[in-house]
């Protein structure tokens, strides 16, 4: 007897992906900005897989991804609006 759909999908769901880059890419962002997102806790829930060997589950990728807002992610919201402040303080003339 084959799975059903669901079965497949709760299945795939389990994987782990178990490299970063493919982790990344699956994300659309680069590898040095998901490893910020992890440190910062900002990232999707990690499997550790040994002391120095990480990696994440599929599921916990497509949800962090679904609770993020819109195609620009919260920390670079954060930076943009640092960014945009700073470049409107009024600047002091100097004669």
């Amino acid at each position: 007897m084959l799975p059903t759909s669901e079965q497949n999908h709760a299945l795939a769901d389990d994987c782990i992906v178990d490299n970063l880059a493919t982790a990344a890419a699956r994300c659309g962002i680069g590898v040095g900005t998901l490893r910020r997102a992890l440190y910062t806790g900002k990232g999707p829930r990690v499997t550790w897989l040994a002391p120095r060997r990480i990696g994440i589950q599929r599921r916990h990728l497509r949800e962090w991804l679904e609770s993020q807002s819109g195609p620009w992610r919260p920390w670079r919201i954060e930076r943009e609006m640092r960014r945009k402040a700073s470049s409107q303080q009024p600047r002091s003339e100097t004669a």
